[in-house]
């Protein structure tokens, strides 16, 4: 906060515009000593797997790393923050952590060196370490304090993700490195025909959808050209599975572990981005905390907003852990207020979704929206129907 005195803010001064600076983009090489070491830890490896963070989308590494990846024979995995970037390779595992799929996950299990670029190896992304069992761990990042901030690694090379993983083919090319077995066409063939919407038993009924039901149909059906905003909450386990087209098209807002705010998050990711839909899947409690209040200002300032709340009645986290323990989950279950009246009174289109019939219709309201015009979908789900994916949590 600024203190500004009255009698400054109303003077009237002259003003001249200056373009920004933006320093030269600087690629680090990495220390031969360093890279030596982990490269002779990466060579000596039967099953590797290269894991891509946010740090090696942000270096434009993407290629780079598919050809390492190809050098190596390693199968090839993101964080969260990198989803998507390996999209359309054969070998592309999908997300490394508390989020991985199950032919992933039984994938990293054999895995025996984990090559990572440009991600921070948090609890999320080695599922609480246990990812990292039996497997020796080389860390690339352009921050030397970002390796063995989380685990201890058994080497750390500090340099730009692409610059690095170039270097690494080279030395590879040069000392006539053979690709690991690691890449097999049974994997290959499982991966291809791997379809999310099928590793489930869905548990929908008519007056509430299963989540994960409602993920899949909603991930086909709202606009592709869409960047993704996603509150914290239980919910959070199945929408952030939801696709987007590039890894900057994901925005989180759990860093703090608060529900409540991504209707602000979403807010300024409309407004930095108007060219393209934002989608906000949150649920109704953080929607409570904040983003009923909120939505006006979505209305007022003509946003291509499209809110998805996930409403199961309750404070998610309280019900699981009152459950877990044998008591009455009662005082974590509430009747808010009817959240499409409540829109549609600040300006909003709206639609429910009360059973898996009504997904086609709410589909069609986003789908017929008017430029400038938010709209609200509000699906109602089960608060004992919880995703598998929820099972990797502590």
């Amino acid at each position: 906060m600024v203190n500004v005195p009255l009698n400054i803010e109303w003077e009237e001064v002259e003003y001249e515009a200056r373009p920004p600076l933006n320093a030269p983009a600087s690629r680090l090489a990495p220390d031969p000593d360093q890279l030596e070491t982990a490269l002779g830890i990466i060579a000596s490896s039967a099953r590797p797997i290269i894991l891509a963070g946010r740090g090696a989308v942000k270096s434009d590494a993407r290629d780079a790393l598919v050809r390492l990846g190809e050098a190596l024979g390693a199968p090839l995995a993101t964080s969260l923050l990198g989803t998507g970037y390996f999209e359309g390779e054969p070998f592309n595992l999908g997300i490394h952590g508390t989020l991985s799929h199950q032919i992933a996950g039984e994938t990293f299990a054999m895995a025996d060196c984990l090559i990572v670029f440009g991600a921070s190896l948090n609890f999320f992304t080695t599922d609480y370490q246990t990812l990292l069992a039996g497997k020796r761990v080389v860390h690339v990042d352009l921050n030397a304090r970002h390796i063995d901030r989380h685990v201890t690694v058994d080497a750390g090379v500090v340099g730009d993700a692409r610059v690095v993983a170039e270097t690494m083919i080279e030395m590879l090319s040069e000392a006539e490195h053979q690709p690991s077995s690691f890449r097999t066409a049974d994997l290959e063939q499982r991966l291809h025909d791997f379809d999310l919407s099928e590793a489930f038993d869905d548990k929908s009924y008519d007056g509430a959808v299963d989540p994960r039901t409602l993920t899949r149909q909603l991930d086909a059906g709202l606009p592709q050209d869409r960047q993704v905003v996603v509150d914290a909450g239980r919910f959070m386990l199945d929408a952030l599975t939801m696709s987007v087209p590039s890894p900057h098209d994901l925005v989180t807002s759990h860093g703090f572990g608060a529900i409540g705010l991504g209707m602000s998050t979403a807010i300024g990711a409309a407004v930095a981005r108007p060219t393209r839909p934002t989608v906000l899947c949150i649920g109704d409690g953080g929607y409570m905390m904040g983003g009923l209040t909120e939505l006006s200002t979505a209305v007022h300032l003509g946003l291509d907003l499209i809110v998805i709340v996930y409403n199961d009645g309750s404070y998610g986290a309280e019900h699981i852990q009152l459950v877990s323990k044998g008591m009455d989950p009662a005082a974590s279950l509430h009747e808010w207020p009817d959240f499409c009246a409540v829109a549609e009174s600040m300006g909003c289109k709206t639609a429910k979704i009360n059973s898996l019939e009504d997904i086609d219709a709410a589909l069609e309201v986003v789908k017929n929206r008017k430029a400038g015009q938010p709209v609200l979908i509000e699906a109602a789900t089960d608060p004992d129907v919880v995703s598998t994916i929820y099972g990797h949590h502590r």
